[in-house]
């Protein structure tokens, strides 16, 4: 067993629920906590729905799995795929977080089969809205 390894056994792992917690009242910003709380929260719900309780066995077809969760709550349209990824990225963070606070070896979100079932986010940040009526008002107004 390796060093790190050894403290986990040792420590019992934490519970997702608990690392969540921890890695929320780490964070600087209340306004990244705030932000954070509830997608993380989310994920924490979701891990103990699949029988993963312990950080310390989230592996990456977990992941996976997150991100086919995500991709069917975007294709529902309960999410927009950017909002999709941005949780997605959230979940990485925080396990980035475990990995410095020695629960895990490795961060399994880091890997691109984790990322796979991912919507794709088209994101066309330049789209305008306007009907032709409004824009054509827009156009001569600007005349």
């Amino acid at each position: 067993m390796s060093e790190s390894t050894d403290r986990r056994a040792d420590r019992g792992g934490k519970s997702v629920e608990e690392a969540v917690s921890r890695y929320l009242g780490s964070l600087d910003s209340g306004g990244s906590r705030s932000t954070m709380r509830s997608p993380l929260n989310e994920f924490a719900n979701f891990c103990d729905q699949e029988g993963v309780q312990r950080v310390d066995a989230l592996e990456t077809n977990m992941l996976r799995e997150y991100g086919m969760y995500l991709r069917e709550r975007a294709i529902d349209q309960e999410l927009a795929a950017s909002t999709a990824n941005t949780y997605f990225n959230y979940v990485r963070a925080f396990l980035s977080f475990c990995v410095r606070d020695e629960l895990l070896d490795t961060n399994p979100a880091n890997t691109q089969r984790a990322e796979e079932f991912l919507p794709e986010d088209k994101g066309d940040r330049n789209r305008q809205f306007w009907d032709p009526e409004d824009r054509q008002q827009i156009i001569n107004a600007r005349q």
